[in-house]
Formats: C-alpha cells, structure tokens, sequence
C-alpha cells in the first residue's frame, strides 16, 4: 500500500476523533439531561401529575442517549486504536 495511502487514513481517522470527540460532548450533555428530566417526571408522577406512560418514555430517552454514548464511545477507541497502528505505537500508549 503506498505512503500516501497511509497518510490519508492517518488524515480521516484523526478529523473523525476529534468529531467524535464534539459528539461525544453533547451526548453526555444529552444525557445529563434526559437524567433530570426523568427525576422531575417520577416527580409529577409522585405528584399525580404525570403518568406510568410519561415515566416509561423519559426512561426510554434516557437509555437510547446513553446507548448512543457508549457506541459513540466505542467508536472513538476503534479510531485512537487505528491511528495508534498507523503511526506505529501500540494502541495502550495513545490517548
């Protein structure tokens, strides 16, 4: 594979971390969110305010953002750890 090929992927791996890396900052931030926003309905359900219905769809947001996180997650290891090959380190020595 010539040099240049390796350099181009190099190029796409670091530009997609560091896009993660923005993703990964709103999901958290997302998920914060939707963490309150299911206390303060388990509140109104407390209160009889709210329903089960309303209980049980805040909690599904709240899994899906927290799903989304842990695969978003991921993908940012698998990039650290193909950039780490490319420029020939292991991938443990790169964070």
């Amino acid at each position: 594979m010539p040099a240049w090929s390796f350099q181009a992927e190099l190029a796409q791996d670091y530009f997609q971390l560091h896009g993660t890396d923005r993703d990964e900052e709103l999901l958290e931030t997302t998920v914060k969110s939707y963490e309150e926003f299911l206390q303060l309905t388990q509140n109104r359900l407390k209160s009889g305010v709210a329903s089960g219905g309303d209980v049980a769809q805040a909690q599904a947001q709240l899994e899906n953002a927290a799903a989304q996180l842990i695969d978003l997650r991921i993908t940012r290891a698998q990039l650290e750890h193909g950039i780490a090959i490319l420029i020939g380190k292991p991938p443990s020595a790169l964070r």
